[in-house]
């Protein structure tokens, strides 16, 4: 089940056909705000760190088990023993994506999958605060975790990439906008077993971190 809410009201409104929705009520991935790369591209900057903006590109004729390339982007948590349950608990599959490796250099604190198709899905754990996760942003609860996600600024690009923001460390999974719910559904899951449960935290107009919203204010 998946809701939407902002980061200063989470109260969710049930979403009736189960599948995860954007405030605009359209199915996971309009809005795509880039993270990983399936090629190596140099990494946009626009007014702060956007995780390797427009870098996720499906590898042409590549196949479900053939390994992932993926920029190595800021995580200052990567190591933290949050990450590493949450890696070591991902599973095999996420919905129809099947795990595989990648290729060297590796990315660190990172899980790589790809659809039957060939697209990546990209796992990142420990990565810095989400550009544009303020207050009043909306976000989207998939299986009891709250998701942010931010559009590219490329047009181009049509991978989506959504941030966890109510656990001790931000968690982004990037996905092709076709994938389904699936992928996400999954790693809430997992996320939901590894990790308590916090307040989202978005920063303030003026950049500032916000405290907490306590229930009925």
């Amino acid at each position: 089940m998946a809701k939407d809410s902002s980061a200063d009201d989470v109260t969710p409104d049930p979403d009736t056909d189960g599948n995860a929705t954007t405030a605009t009520g359209d199915p996971m991935g309009r809005n795509p705000w880039v993270v990983a790369a399936a090629v190596a591209l140099p990494v946009i900057l626009v007014g702060g760190i956007l995780y390797g903006a427009s870098q996720v590109y499906n590898s042409t004729g590549a196949s479900q088990d053939d390994p992932l390339n993926a920029v190595t982007v800021p995580n200052p948590d990567g190591d933290s023993p949050e990450c590493s349950e949450l890696l070591a608990a991902l599973g095999d599959e996420l919905g129809e994506a099947k795990r595989v490796e990648f290729s060297d250099p590796a990315p660190d604190a990172a899980a790589g999958y790809r659809l039957e198709s060939g697209a990546p899905v990209i796992v990142r754990c420990g990565l810095p605060a989400p550009q544009g996760f303020e207050v009043g942003t909306a976000l989207t609860e998939v299986n009891d975790v709250q998701w942010f996600n931010e559009s590219d600024p490329v047009a181009e690009v049509t991978d989506s990439t959504w941030v966890a923001v109510d656990r001790p460390v931000y968690v982004a999974i990037t996905l092709p906008e076709d994938s389904g719910t699936g992928p996400i559904q999954a790693v809430s899951d997992t996320l939901k077993e590894t990790m308590e449960a916090t307040e989202p935290t978005p920063a303030d107009v003026a950049g500032n971190d916000a405290a907490p919203t306590e229930p009925g204010n």
